[in-house]
């Protein structure tokens, strides 16, 4: 079992960085290292109970991470929420009791600018850039990610229980649908979903957002009622 030990914030700060820079990368790693580091975060900033994401956000956020921070590391992740917590960054670190994609981010991000400042003056060694995850794997990934949702939702119906969607995240699935050309959402469907979700909402970003969600969950009931799932070229099969 892994028992995660908070770093040592304070003196060299810029080699602790570099320190945690220079280990495996996200995309190298298996979904139990992802949700190993991400317990020790959460109660670092100090989530508890019935504020925990549910395994269904758990699973979104994992996607979330791989497909937008694949090459950071888990001890930068960690390191991030530690200077979070140590008041290092500018930006809002509270969760306010919601662990969502977007705060993932908001730190994650305020770490990379933050890390990038303090590490600019240290010699760099020339080393071959770290490869990114191919169109192919992202889309993938993707497929992947609709395939589970509907056998998650299939199980859910089948023992009459309530499937736990995301609150954040399920949009970005969404997008990865559209930028790989797998599914898009019917402009009769979308108008429908806008008109129905337009007066909740004051925030435009806000309500895209949710419309994003309402048409992936769209697509995934779909697919349970029909008994059909995404081939690797993106076809029904």
């Amino acid at each position: 079992m892994t028992v995660w030990k908070p770093s040592e914030i304070g003196k060299g700060q810029a080699s602790v960085i570099v320190q945690a820079q220079n280990q495996p990368v996200i995309r190298q790693l298996d979904d139990e290292d992802l949700k190993k580091i991400l317990r020790y975060v959460m109660i670092i900033v100090g989530l508890r109970g019935n504020n925990l994401p549910t395994d269904e956000e758990k699973y979104v956020l994992i996607s979330f991470i791989r497909s937008s921070y694949a090459n950071q590391t888990l001890a930068e992740i960690k390191l991030a929420f530690e200077m979070a917590v140590a008041g290092k960054f500018t930006v809002d670190v509270k969760c306010y009791e919601n662990f969502s994609c977007e705060y993932f981010g908001r730190i994650m991000n305020a770490y990379i600018d933050y890390a990038r400042q303090e590490t600019k003056n240290i010699p760099k060694q020339i080393e071959a850039p770290k490869p990114k995850p191919s169109d192919d794997e992202l889309k993938k990934m993707a497929i992947k990610n609709v395939n589970d949702h509907v056998e998650s939702f299939k199980k859910s119906a089948e023992t009459k229980g309530k499937m736990q969607w995301a609150e954040y995240g399920l949009s970005f699935l969404y997008d990865d649908l559209i930028k790989y050309k797998i599914w898009t959402c019917p402009i009769e469907k979308k108008r429908e979903i806008y008109n129905k979700l337009q007066p909740r909402f004051t925030n435009q970003i806000e309500l895209i957002a949710e419309c994003k969600k309402q048409c992936y969950l769209t697509l995934i009931a779909m697919m349970a009622e029909m008994d059909v799932k995404i081939g690797e070229n993106g076809e029904f099969i």
